[in-house]
């Protein structure tokens, strides 16, 4: 999805609650979200990415796995390398806390991101 202000990144289940948390911002700010999926991991298409981030200068990543070494941690890393010039926030990574994945249904709904936490993020990010 194209847009201007802000680059998400995310894969997987994910996506849809990076979608929702998009077009809710959007529709009550008026900013312009892009989204990148980027299909396959390995290969990664950081060339995609960081594209992304040198049109939108800020950027989340938003995935389901841990936060500690983590394909989201590379993401950041590799944007950080390639863009760090041209970013106006520092880059976000919204993933679950290094711990183990609860069992109960009601406890992984409060362990795993969703659409509300990705907002949350996204306000942070734009008011730099």
């Amino acid at each position: 999805k194209e847009g201007s202000d802000l680059t998400i990144v995310s894969y997987g289940a994910m996506m849809h609650e990076c979608i929702a948390a998009a077009e809710r911002i959007e529709k009550e700010r008026g900013v312009s979200i892009e989204i990148v999926n980027p299909r396959t991991l390995k290969p990664l298409d950081m060339d995609t990415i960081c594209e992304s981030v040198k049109k939108t200068h800020r950027l989340l990543v938003a995935h389901e796995s841990w936060r500690t070494g983590s394909l989201g941690a590379t993401i950041i890393a590799g944007v950080m390398e390639r863009n760090f010039f041209d970013l106006d926030a520092p880059p976000l990574l919204v993933a679950p806390q290094d711990t183990p994945v609860p069992f109960a249904p009601e406890l992984e709904s409060v362990y795993r991101p969703n659409a509300e936490t990705i907002y949350a993020k996204i306000t942070e990010l734009l008011k730099y």
